[in-house]
């Protein structure tokens, strides 16, 4: 288990919603993931419970937001996330965001315990 996931037993249940309230409902159909859950406001992120464990994940590929986030962790550049995993710059850069606003949705919820 992620150490974040620790901290927000509800990670998911909160992914689901994030974004105004509203259940995940844009169903389509990318590479090898079928009917995937766009998350609102958002044309790369996906969170699927069959797909890549439930996790938010780059549509379309095989790549979890959480595996970018350990690539920067490692001193990754975007250029080289794009590079090794083939991926296009916008879905890197839409990954990082994602991260970026969950975060701060969140960071209160953990502060407070």
């Amino acid at each position: 288990m992620p150490l974040f996931m620790l901290y927000w037993p509800n990670f998911r249940t909160d992914c689901a919603t994030m974004g105004g309230g509203e259940k995940l409902t844009a169903n389509a159909t990318y590479g090898s993931l079928s009917n995937a859950s766009l998350v609102p406001g958002y044309k790369w992120v996906v969170i699927d419970k069959n797909y890549m464990g439930g996790r938010p994940a780059i549509r379309g590929y095989r790549i979890t937001v959480e595996m970018l986030l350990d690539d920067m962790a490692k001193g990754w550049s975007e250029r080289d996330m794009e590079t090794e995993y083939d991926l296009p710059a916008a879905a890197v850069r839409e990954a990082l965001r994602f991260a970026r606003e969950f975060m701060m949705e969140h960071a209160a919820d953990v502060a407070a315990g």
